[in-house]
């Protein structure tokens, strides 16, 4: 999200009938704070918590963040993730004899 001192849209008041030019208004606001999400950008912080991130790349999107072991990690265009799979199997009979 860029960091711009723009600060929050003054949303009008709602009116007891529908008005076109208002509504229209209102929809450019809405749209405007979308793109502001959108729109990539430097970020200014004091503190950041990072909780339940992934620990592998495996469904990210290219520039997201993850857990690599405690390190933070960026996933790369060139990278390649295969999600973890974990299972257990058994086959045959094992015997023990002793005398």
């Amino acid at each position: 999200m860029s960091v711009s001192p723009i600060g929050r849209p003054p949303f009008p008041v709602a009116p007891d009938e529908y008005d076109r030019e208002i509504f229209e208004r209102f929809i450019r606001m809405v749209e405007f704070v979308f793109e502001q999400q959108d729109t990539p950008g430097p970020v200014e912080a004091t503190t950041i918590n990072l909780s339940a991130l992934n620990g592998n790349g495996s469904g990210l999107r290219v520039g997201d963040v993850f857990s690599n072991g405690g390190i933070l990690t960026t996933v790369r265009a060139e990278d390649v993730f295969a999600p973890s799979f974990f299972g257990t199997s058994a086959l045959g009979i094992v015997v023990v004899t002793t005398t």
